[in-house]
């Protein structure tokens, strides 16, 4: 697939170019989620974090097609555009429903194979899946035989629906098959709302991914009752499913040899209070001393040496 470009400049309103800027890029949907990934070539080679640094105040990113929101800014100074169209046909890619992945229409029926286009479950109740059966060619027409063959185990599939509803499991093992792929997925690990729940006959399903490569290998918290939360050393994942809406807060760990951490919220949006991150004494969080999120449900920290600390 070849990504779509955005370019700016951090201008102030005399006309003076802004230098060491932060870029964050966000969808144009509900809540504005993170965009994730965005890279910095076409061919989505590198991936870029989000937000990222520009030392010059000139800045591009590529991303899958779609509108979004960027938000520039530093200490004292800020700007941000809206409706941002990205995409190699005017910013309306097809298979790019504001999200970085592509889209398939659902099919209620639980055998193989699932229809051009379409999206299947082994059971009829999405939270109880163990194989997900997904065409080669999405709802765009677009062939996607190879993103779908560099799937490997334990990374994280990630599905959402234009209604809001955000699901994800952990690979255990995908096959390919003639025109379609067979993933294998555990739901002893599946974040999102419990059954049953049906994505149905109609509209469509965005599929995403989360590489294991940007998660530390190590243990993953699953977090179903009330009370805060604190991230181990040997901790990668987080799994954040409460059926109480509440506040919570995020205790994390010293960032310094890190990979990366990955959390997965299952009960953001309208049913969930404010989450409260707090990092390991010396570090920060966003160049902050602590970060609040409202709204979102796949993100990805990355340490930095310089300041220490977790960034998107």
């Amino acid at each position: 697939m070849t990504f779509g470009i955005a370019r700016g400049a951090a201008v102030d309103a005399a006309g003076n170019l802004q230098d060491h800027v932060w870029v964050e890029v966000r969808r144009m949907v509900p809540g504005f989620p993170m965009a994730v990934p965005i890279y910095a070539d076409s061919a989505g080679d590198t991936a870029l974090d989000n937000p990222f640094l520009s030392d010059t105040g000139e800045f591009e990113f590529y991303a899958v097609g779609g509108t979004y929101r960027v938000h520039v800014y530093k200490t004292g100074w800020e700007k941000t555009w809206d409706d941002v169209p990205i995409g190699t046909a005017q910013g309306s890619d097809v298979d790019a429903y504001a999200s970085a992945g592509f889209t398939w229409a659902p099919e209620s029926a639980t055998g193989t194979p699932p229809s051009t286009g379409c999206i299947r479950f082994d059971n009829a109740d999405v939270s109880l899946a163990g194989h997900i059966y997904v065409s080669k060619d999405t709802l765009g027409n677009s062939d996607v035989t190879s993103w779908l063959e560099s799937l490997v185990a334990n990374d994280w599939v990630l599905l959402s629906t234009g209604v809001g509803l955000e699901t994800g499991w952990p690979i255990i093992g995908v096959t390919n098959n003639t025109d379609w792929f067979d993933i294998q997925v555990t739901t002893a690990s599946y974040s999102g709302p419990t059954g049953p729940v049906s994505f149905g006959d109609s509209g469509f399903v965005t599929m995403a991914f989360q590489k294991a490569a940007l998660s530390t290998a190590g243990n993953t918290v699953v977090k179903t009752t009330s009370g805060d939360v604190t991230i181990g050393n040997t901790d990668g994942v987080l799994i954040l499913n409460k059926g109480t809406p509440e506040a919570t807060g995020v205790t994390l760990p010293a960032a310094s040899g890190r990979n990366g951490l990955t959390l997965h919220v299952a009960d953001f949006g309208g049913n969930a209070g404010d989450i409260t991150f707090t990092p390991h004494a010396g570090d920060t969080i966003m160049g902050q001393s602590s970060w609040i999120i409202g709204t979102g449900g796949f993100i990805t920290l990355r340490p930095s040496t310089s300041p220490p600390g977790w960034y998107l």
